[in-house]
C-alpha cells in the first residue's frame, strides 16, 4: 500500500497536531488550549501526516506525493520543492 498524505499537521518536539491547513480555526483552537509554556517555547514545524500517522516536513511530503503519484496540482501548490495544502486539495 502506498503512504499518501491526507493532512496538514505541525509538530514541536513529540507533540503532532492535524488539521485540514495549516493553523486553521480547529489547528489554531487546539494550540490555544495547550499550556502557555509549550506555546511559547519555540516554532512549530509545518508538515503533513500520511494515513499511518507519520510527520513529514513539507519537502518530504512533497516527495511522497510525487512518488506516489498521489493526485496533486503543481500549479495551485506554487512550489517545486515544497508541499503546500493548496496543492492537494
Amino acid at each position: 500500500m502506498n503512504k499518501k498524505i491526507i493532512c496538514a499537521a505541525v509538530r514541536q518536539d513529540d507533540i503532532i497536531i492535524c488539521s485540514a491547513r495549516h493553523f486553521d480555526k480547529l489547528m489554531s483552537s487546539t494550540i490555544s488550549n495547550l499550556d502557555i509554556k509549550l506555546k511559547l517555547s519555540k516554532k512549530w514545524e509545518q508538515g503533513f501526516v500520511d494515513q499511518f500517522g507519520t510527520f513529514y516536513d513539507r519537502e518530504e511530503a512533497y516527495i511522497l506525493v510525487r512518488q506516489n503519484d498521489q493526485d496533486f496540482s503543481p500549479k495551485r501548490n506554487s512550489s517545486t520543492k515544497e508541499l503546500y495544502s493548496e496543492g492537494l486539495y
